[in-house]
């Protein structure tokens, strides 16, 4: 970086911190509702199973001696398999062929069998033909974190069996460890934890085995832990027991549906916010020959819950008894999405509630009703934001504009923004949709005190638009053979084309902040290699093709940059701040994304993407990593992905709180988040929670240098984050490999005697040179404790005594 442009990078941060103001702290609320820390994992998962444990040293070779019964044997899904690199016919013989994939990178090969997206769990049913005795079932699966631990071990597994393809019973059943005092039937494999590639791919021999039970059918579930899945091959082994003689476990009796749509929610409970409307989703398991014949999705609430949705089909309700209490049944009938059903707005009164029932029907079939228990909480508001952001960043304004409360819901949450998604044609602008949501956003997202962010996918939409015009091949470049992939060095018609269009779609939002998705240009470092107008600029400029590639990408979002600037000057506005996903200095993604070229002239933020299952070290390690490298005045906004609970692979709600801490007490100052479908109204109020706790110190967080923390950490457990703002700090205490109550202690370097008082309490501890001692004991849902370090605690939280 040259140091001569400094004076320049203080001005655009000014500028991007002078149009983030949205308002003054307030002071904080009384009360910190922490989650019980079972909603973050079970502390002891209690299968009795009868198999040995899973074992690093297991081995298929060895697992799978004797008669493999599912060897040529047909299967089905209850959801089929999407992951496009594996994706092709065989996929419906390829599991039980006998044959492994050679290495240990199965995900890249046609030969297995791969899903992409966590939600809904995957179960995969062997037809054997006849009954049999079964002793194992041994399915390869991947694992290791590989790339950016999107490959990671399955959650966990379910193994069932039937005689008749009606009733199945449950006959083994084993879980993932993630925290170490977790206990029961539990897996223990090394995995990367690391949050970049290249991860520790190793697919690996799960067996089930010693269950001496039998079955015609064999089912195995798994339910994924990460963005993507992949297996290769799943044996059944002959027992030598008498199969007569088997009994069930009535208890582990279950129905499961194939060529059949169900409606899912990962968890037994859900929390209903009495004062504010919050959110939800269902998972879809669609496994259907023709999947886009419409469903009916019955949803009975009691009658003191009030349910809404997002989407324009119509929500019916009818209101009837239950088991003698006062109930309302919502019918929704629409043709679902792939994986889910969202979003559901619902809100409570503040009473005893009872149960939630749902399920689906279609051409005759219905799923067995699935109940969910319904409690009632209140979530406090979050006050209004200076510095720090919060936006839902990718979806359109119609999830938001169709919130009950409006607008004044989404600040009630901490939200900054209103966000405008990212893949709205030109075609949109003249149909009255798009004048509602502008109209949305222009009389009541505004007023209320939220600014606009806008996404948006450069290139890829371009590509969209007017990849059928008979000259859009000029795009591709000049290679041999023709590829049908962008060139970086294109500046013709089409790429004027799509400058203008995002010049035009800034011009009819007006949108405060921007973020920028371009994740078209993979093959670019290959590609200029082979591209004969490349290869010439190669030449003229005397620099390498990792040199070409990275400086076309500067030049190109400088453009953009420059052009918007130039459309908002002559609107009479300040040019918006604009981020580019993943850009990032610590990490150079797809290989032409460098950081020191593209700020601050095509980007004024950082904007790295924090898609690590919400597992708090993992953010903070990206965002740490980034912020060592950054200059001081360049902020930073992550984009995070949120989860319904276990859906999507992501986190439960406990764990978005500590990645929110950890993003804001690592240097970033805000997060956009990606799929706000999944965003439950834990999830809400674990975002209210951190808005209250840090809106009086947003200069500190605006404004921060990293402190290095190595050596403050007393003992072995415990991890620890803080940023500086002059003498005051902020620090988090945290302990994310425990479940259950712990102690965290640290000694915190301090020049003068100082305040450390615990965000979440309010308690006061005196620290000073040589008695700095800070602990703190840590227990529920929330496994991290912000902490303010300074003399001006009074006058930040406008005099309160507590948070």
């Amino acid at each position: 970086m040259k140091r001569g442009r400094g004076g320049r990078r203080v001005l655009v941060t000014a500028v991007f911190l002078a149009m983030l103001a949205v308002g003054l702290p307030a002071p904080l609320l009384a009360r910190v509702d922490v989650p019980d820390a079972e909603t973050l994992a079970p502390l002891h998962y209690d299968f009795r199973r009868k198999g040995p444990a899973i074992k690093r040293e297991d081995r298929w070779e060895e697992l799978t001696r004797g008669v493999n019964l599912a060897l040529g044997k047909p299967y089905r899904f209850d959801r089929q398999p999407n992951y496009g690199v594996t994706r092709d016919e065989g996929d419906v013989w390829q599991l039980t062929d006998g044959k492994l994939v050679p290495g240990d990178k199965i995900w890249f090969s046609k030969e297995a069998v791969g899903y992409q997206g966590a939600d809904p769990p995957a179960t995969i049913c062997i037809d054997l033909g006849q009954v049999y005795p079964i002793d194992a079932v041994v399915a390869r699966v991947q694992g290791g974190g590989a790339w950016e631990g999107s490959f990671r071990y399955p959650l966990q597994f379910d193994v069932y069996v039937s005689d008749d393809d009606r009733t199945y019973t449950r006959v083994d059943s084993v879980r993932k460890r993630e925290y170490r005092d977790q206990r029961g039937a539990l897996f223990d494999l090394p995995e990367s934890t690391g949050a970049q590639p290249p991860g520790n791919p190793l697919p690996h021999p799960f067996h089930f085995g010693r269950l001496r039970t039998r079955g015609r059918y064999v089912a195995l579930r798994m339910t994924l832990a990460s963005a993507y899945g992949a297996l290769d091959e799943i044996a059944v082994m002959k027992g030598d027991h008498d199969p007569a003689k088997v009994t069930f476990d009535p208890q582990q009796a279950t129905t499961l549906l194939f060529d059949a749509v169900e409606l899912l929610y990962p968890r037994d409970r859900m929390r209903v916010p009495t004062n504010v409307a919050g959110g939800f989703s269902f998972a879809v398991r669609d496994s259907r020959r023709d999947t886009r014949q419409p469903v009916t999705f019955h949803i009975d609430v009691p009658a003191a819950v009030t349910l809404s949705w997002s989407g324009s089909a119509s929500l019916r309700s009818q209101e009837h008894a239950r088991d003698g209490r006062p109930y309302r049944e919502y019918t929704l009938t629409t043709v679902p999405s792939s994986g889910g059903l969202s979003y559901f707005y619902i809100q409570a009164r503040p009473e005893p509630l009872g149960a939630m029932y749902f399920h689906a029907k279609h051409e005759g079939v219905r799923q067995p009703e699935q109940r969910v228990e319904l409690t009632p909480f209140e979530i406090p508001p979050a006050p209004a934001l200076n510095r720090l952001v919060f936006a839902h960043g990718w979806t359109g304004t119609p999830l938001q504009s169709r919130w009950p409360g409006g607008a004044k819901a989404l600040r009630h949450f901490g939200f900054t923004h209103a966000s405008v998604g990212s893949w709205e044609m030109p075609s949109f602008y003249g149909t009255p949709e798009f004048a509602e949501s502008q109209k949305w956003l222009d009389q009541e997202a505004r007023p209320a005190g939220l600014k606009v962010c806008l996404t948006d996918s450069p290139f890829h939409i371009m590509e969209a638009l007017w990849a059928q015009e008979p000259d859009f091949a000029e795009a591709y470049g000049e290679t041999d053979p023709p590829r049908k992939r962008l060139c970086l060095s294109y500046r013709g018609k089409y790429y004027q084309k799509e400058i203008e269009r995002i010049v035009e779609r800034y011009r009819r939002r007006r949108p405060d902040l921007i973020s920028l998705d371009v994740e078209c240009f993979g093959h670019a470092l290959e590609h200029v290699q082979k591209c004969a107008p490349c290869r010439r600029l190669l030449d003229a400029r005397g620099v390498t093709p990792v040199e070409l590639a990275t400086d076309l990408y500067a030049e190109t979002a400088s453009e953009i940059a420059r052009a918007i600037g130039e459309a908002a000057r002559a609107l009479g506005q300040s040019p918006p701040p604009i981020g580019l996903y993943h850009a990032s200095p610590a990490y150079r993604y797809h290989n032409v994304f460098d950081f020191a070229k593209l700020y601050p002239a095509g980007c004024q933020f950082d904007n790295p993407e924090v898609y690590v299952r919400c597992w708090p070290a993992a953010a903070a390690e990206i965002i740490r990593a980034d912020k060592r490298l950054l200059p001081p005045e360049c902020p930073v906004i992550a984009w995070t992905s949120p989860g319904t609970l276990d859906w999507e692979g992501e986190a439960p709600s406990g764990r978005l709180f500590d990645t929110l801490m950890e993003e804001l007490l690592n240097g970033a100052t805000g997060t956009l988040y990606y799929l706000p479908v999944h965003l439950c109204s834990e999830d809400l109020a674990a975002q209210a929670q951190v808005a209250r706790l840090l809106a009086p110190f947003e200069e500190i967080v605006a404004a921060s240098t990293l402190c290095d923390t190595e050596g403050w950490r007393q003992g072995d457990t415990g991890h620890i984050s803080a940023i500086r703002s002059g003498d005051e700090m902020l620090v988090l205490l945290a302990d994310y490999e425990h479940l259950g109550k712990t102690t965290v202690e640290a000694r915190i370097p301090v020049e003068r005697p100082v305040d450390a008082v615990e965000l979440l309490t309010g308690k006061r501890t005196r620290l000073a040179p040589g008695a700095n001692l800070l602990h703190v004991t840590i227990e529920g849902g929330y496994r991290s404790r912000p902490f303010y370090i300074g003399n001006r605690w009074r006058q930040r939280t406008g005099g309160s005594s507590r948070p």
